[in-house]
């Protein structure tokens, strides 16, 4: 790279950009960031990072001083909400006006929360 110039890798996981979505969307994502220009790592995970050097889990690393950590991060399984309240990566299942699962008055936004009442999406919205 020249001097000033960028370099953006994005590092996933799993075997798709943007896994709870369509397939085709998917498909368009990664196709769409490749375009920008960013460099698309698939079923790969960060291992460690000491301010220089990103090292992944595959023995491969990346020299850089910037990590951004945007993806991969488990909700806060809230005291005093019973167990079926809780989707995958501990998120508050919630319906279409985010009401939480089994509560009266009680409502989740953000990351903390799944919406899983639209049919169009049948693995839950991602927030």
């Amino acid at each position: 790279m020249g001097k000033g110039l960028s370099e953006i890798i994005l590092v996933d996981g799993g075997n798709a950009v943007l896994g709870p979505m369509s397939a085709e969307s998917q498909k368009y994502s990664k196709e769409s960031l490749e375009k920008l220009g960013v460099k698309v790592l698939l079923n790969n995970r960060v291992k460690d990072f000491d301010g220089e050097t990103v090292e992944l889990i595959d023995g491969n690393s990346i020299i850089t001083k910037n990590l951004i950590w945007a993806a991969g991060v488990s909700a806060i399984a809230f005291d005093g909400f019973p167990a079926e309240s809780f989707g995958p990566g501990k998120r508050l299942l919630v319906d279409a006006f985010n009401k939480v699962q089994g509560t009266e008055n009680i409502y989740a936004l953000g990351d903390t929360c799944l919406q899983t009442t639209d049919e169009k999406f049948p693995k839950g919205h991602p927030r």
